[in-house]
């Protein structure tokens, strides 16, 4: 996990997009995870401990309290108003918000990625981890199909 950390971090550097915020404490992933009831992924969490508090990364990545903010605010503040949605799980939670009420969420559960499209959840074919090794690579999902595409 240390060495994709820092292809992160140096993707994270490289890209103009990048919205830099200051990282996050254990403590702060703590409180996170309390108010959710269950852990974040470890590489999401872990990357808010040592590349930034969101703002980075594919969409960009949604932050904790202080950090990159989707159109619903933080991360947590995003997870309540999309758990007003019947068909949405408890144990996802979105981590990138691409407009228009379109979502990228993972699942806590099994890393699954998920995606708000139309108004539906769609289950991916790809996790959290292939989803950042495909950013690594230049390549983004295009939410219509779920397949990868080059960034333009």
């Amino acid at each position: 996990m240390k060495k994709l950390l820092l292809r992160l971090r140096e993707a994270a550097l490289a890209d103009p997009e990048t919205v830099w915020f200051d990282t996050v404490s254990s403590a702060d992933i703590e409180a996170a995870e309390s108010f959710l009831g269950f852990d974040l992924p470890k590489l999401l969490s872990k990357s808010y401990v040592h590349i930034g508090n969101g703002g980075f990364g594919p969409g960009p990545l949604i932050g904790l309290s202080g950090g990159f903010e989707s159109s619903h605010g933080d991360l947590l503040q995003t997870w309540t108003a999309l758990q007003e949605n019947d068909a949405c799980e408890e144990v996802w939670v979105p981590i990138i918000d691409w407009g228009n009420d379109q979502f990228s969420l993972i699942d806590c559960d099994d890393l699954q990625m998920i995606t708000l499209y139309d108004g539906e959840f769609h289950i991916e074919d790809y996790t959290f981890d292939e989803l950042l090794t495909h950013w690594l690579t230049g390549e983004l999902p295009e939410l219509d199909t779920g397949e990868f595409a080059p960034k333009k």
